[in-house]
């Protein structure tokens, strides 16, 4: 209860609390309505700054993105989670009913960034042209905001409706749009973005995108759908850049201004809301991780040691996600990550292994491996056994964050092998969650998902 004020207060104080963003009304998820009309809001480019702020937001508090998206650790096989509610037994036994209420507030959070960017690029038409200097970095930001969305709403429910308008008669009507189609726009808008951004950040952080925030996720993006020597030249683009370095000290990671952050989300409190759902000082965390996660660790990896906290209850022993380790104002302030430079190590590494590339891969393998305290593979190691370290390094890398676990298994084809036989009632058609109840009932075109 205590967690729930603090994001219903959150949500006040970023109305007025964004640095360098003028004051303004907050906007919620779904189809927000501004008090203030389009034009004056518009009218100057601090006014539509004000708004892309707004959008930030939504990705660690207000909609909360982020949070919304930690049940799918337990959906894959990351945690577990203590709650006793139906919702949550459906994710742990990742048996999900269309009704399930953490299901709609995962797909209203992300198309509520979809509406939001459609409303702020149309807005951006109207700005003077006394104000549009700076008119290219807000298109971009808007553009790489709406990709975002859309490359988790693919990955997680496959065909989805591709709104590219705030029409509401239209948008009511969308019937769902192939993920083929869906991916091929959202990697035009972020080639896109990468023309439109700044090489530099807009801002003292690293809180809005800049060039090198759009090729890192294009550069996921590209992996995902197997263009490998795209993948591999964009993770090498930020990489190479200098902008970025792994940080040694894993306690540092997630601190805001760390080197290795690509892109955060900003927040007011110095702690990060959908990383203090998991800590606990005492009995069953909300989430704890499964023993086969927590065993498949290296005795000598400093992201168990670190990343990983510990709570006792009744005798037992349990293990929680630990990478965020503020829940109060503190001296060392921890923003959300949403992108970073070891994914884009390893990125680079998948991808040069997929081109037959193994020494050169494992390179980028061991950077990560060593930064978190392990000794470097060494050769030679056949394609197929790379591959496999490379996923293994991926899953200690993000436990329990934005649904990574789940992602890359339903991507390399794994999610049956890896969940049937931990999940009894884990059925295939699982790979893709069930289009929410509550929108099938609003839009009469909308079908659902196979097996539901």
């Amino acid at each position: 209860m205590l967690l729930l004020r603090k994001y219903l207060l959150v949500s006040l104080l970023l109305a007025c609390g964004i640095p360098q963003l003028a004051c303004r009304r907050m906007v919620t998820a779904g189809a927000p309505a501004d008090q203030l009309t389009p034009e004056k809001v518009y009218s100057t480019a601090s006014g539509a700054t004000a708004v892309l702020g707004n959008i930030y937001a939504q990705f660690e508090v207000g909609a909360s993105v982020a949070a919304n998206l930690n049940p799918l650790s337990s959906y894959a096989d990351e945690t577990l989670s203590s709650a006793g509610d139906l919702y949550t037994t459906e994710f742990n036994s990742s048996q999900l009913t269309p009704a399930n209420s953490y299901n709609l507030d995962i797909w209203r959070g992300l198309y509520g960034v979809v509406y939001q960017c459609n409303a702020f690029l149309e807005g951006l038409r109207q700005l003077p042209a006394d104000q549009a200097a700076d008119l290219g970095q807000l298109t971009g930001e808007g553009l790489f905001l709406r990709g975002l969305a859309y490359y988790y709403l693919v990955s997680l429910y496959g065909d989805v409706p591709l709104l590219l308008s705030t029409d509401a008669a239209r948008n009511s009507q969308a019937a769902r749009t192939p993920a083929a189609e869906v991916m091929t726009r959202t990697r035009q808008d972020l080639e896109e973005a990468i023309t439109l951004l700044s090489s530099t950040y807009p801002g003292a952080e690293k809180t809005r995108a800049n060039k090198l925030a759009a090729q890192a996720l294009l550069a996921r993006v590209s992996l995902d759908q197997g263009d490998w020597a795209r993948a591999e030249e964009l993770a090498s683009q930020v990489i190479q850049s200098g902008n970025y370095a792994l940080e040694p000290n894993m306690d540092q990671v997630y601190r805001a201004g760390s080197p290795e952050t690509i892109l955060a989300a900003w927040n007011p409190f110095g702690y990060v809301l959908s990383g203090a759902i998991y800590i606990t000082d005492s009995g069953v965390p909300p989430y704890y991780l499964t023993d086969d996660l927590y065993q498949s660790f290296e005795p000598a990896d400093q992201r168990r040691s670190r990343w990983v906290g510990t709570s006792t209850d009744g005798g037992g022993t349990y293990y929680f996600p630990y990478k965020y380790k503020n829940r109060d104002q503190g001296g060392n302030p921890e923003y959300l990550c949403i992108l970073g430079l070891a994914e884009q190590y390893l990125i680079r590494a998948e991808s040069l292994a997929r081109q037959e590339q193994v020494d050169e891969a494992l390179d980028d393998l061991n950077a990560v491996r060593q930064r978190a305290g392990l000794s470097p593979v060494q050769g030679p190691v056949s394609q197929d056994s790379c591959l496999a370290l490379i996923l293994e390094e991926r899953r200690h890398e993000w436990v329990g964050e934005w649904a990574h676990r789940f992602i890359d298994l339903k991507r390399l084809g794994l999610l049956d092998s890896v969940l049937g036989p931990q999940k009894p009632y884990w059925k295939s058609s699982g790979r893709n969650l069930p289009i929410p109840l509550d929108e099938l009932n609003r839009d009469p075109n909308l079908t659902q998902n196979e097996g539901y």
